[in-house]
């Protein structure tokens, strides 16, 4: 006889004739097992490919178990009850579990975007331990993808495109801007060129890819006799320089920066969008497409969601 391997026995097929004994019916096991009848018949019918006996038989409306399958229920009941005693223990016993979570992420973001985020992720759940991996987006992502992290969120600037295992998110955009004193002429234009840009020197961070992104935008206009004056690492080094005259900022800016900017030491500079001339930067959260999502790490998932979103409808 050809065995049907993809129906060897399984926990669940002994659990459908536990409870056809129990129950006397397909239908009222299907219920009880939310499953289809055919499901139901499915499973018994692989149990006895796999004994290679005759457990159930159908009279009229009713089902009934032979002899041998009132034997092989019997000796199952105790393994499907022990099952659902695992199960109830396990449940209970879980919630005292210390759940942990690691977020892969740069120090900017840290900085700037997610405090929000982790406070209110914090009050709703504070029997949670985050832990924090503070890298470049690119040292993130492959921290997450070599399992050291539950979730990465970097900017996704120049960074390949992830394997299908993996689910992308976007959650918010960072526009370039410049930066730039009070009064400055590139505040003044109407009708800002990348011409007028490239006659001032640029300060710009060292971190991520806005660099190659500004040559590769004047090489295109043309223009190569720019200048890069500086390479800093950090937005507040940036707004230092400028403050000291060494040419204007030019920098990939989160919304809540913005939203705070004129709150801040920072009045005496001014922000211009000049995003048409350079590339916008995504901010993205990558996490796992495949395997059990444990419920603390979808619950993070949702708050970075709904706080990232309130603060892009605020900015």
């Amino acid at each position: 006889m050809k065995r049907r391997y993809f129906k060897e026995l399984r926990f669940r097929q002994i659990r459908a004739l536990v409870e056809l004994k129990r129950r006397g019916g397909f239908a009222e096991v299907a219920r009880q097992l939310q499953l289809s009848v055919p499901s139901v018949w499915q499973q018994i019918r692989a149990l006895e490919d796999e004994f290679e006996v005759r457990l159930a038989v159908a009279r009229g409306n009713k089902v009934e178990l032979t002899d041998d399958g009132h034997l092989l229920a019997e000796l199952g009941e105790p393994v499907v009850d022990s099952f659902e005693y695992l199960r109830r223990t396990f449940a209970e016993r879980q919630k005292g579990l210390k759940r942990k979570l690691t977020l892969a992420t740069t120090t900017y973001l840290l900085t700037y975007d997610l405090p929000p985020v982790i406070a209110a992720y914090r009050k709703a759940h504070p029997e949670i331990e985050i832990n924090f991996i503070e890298q470049t987006s690119h040292e993130a992502r492959t921290t997450f993808e070599q399992g050291h992290a539950d979730l990465a969120i970097v900017g996704d600037r120049l960074l390949a495109e992830p394997g299908s295992h993996y689910h992308v998110e976007t959650i918010t955009t960072y526009n370039t801007h410049l930066i730039c004193p009070t009064g400055h002429a590139l505040l003044k234009a109407k009708r800002l060129t990348l011409a007028q840009i490239a006659r001032h020197p640029l300060i710009i961070q060292n971190v991520g890819e806005l660099r190659e992104n500004a040559t590769r935008a004047f090489a295109k206009a043309n223009l190569h006799d720019f200048d890069i004056s500086r390479s800093v690492d950090s937005l507040d080094l940036i707004a230092s320089y400028v403050r000291m005259a060494y040419g204007v900022g030019l920098d990939t800016i989160s919304p809540a920066v913005i939203a705070d900017w004129k709150e801040s030491s920072r009045r005496d500079l001014h922000l211009r969008d000049v995003s048409n001339f350079f590339d916008k930067e995504m901010i993205v959260m990558i996490y796992r497409a495949i395997g059990h999502e444990f419920s603390h790490i979808k619950t993070f998932r949702e708050t970075v969601n709904r706080v990232m979103n309130l603060q892009s409808k605020t900015s």
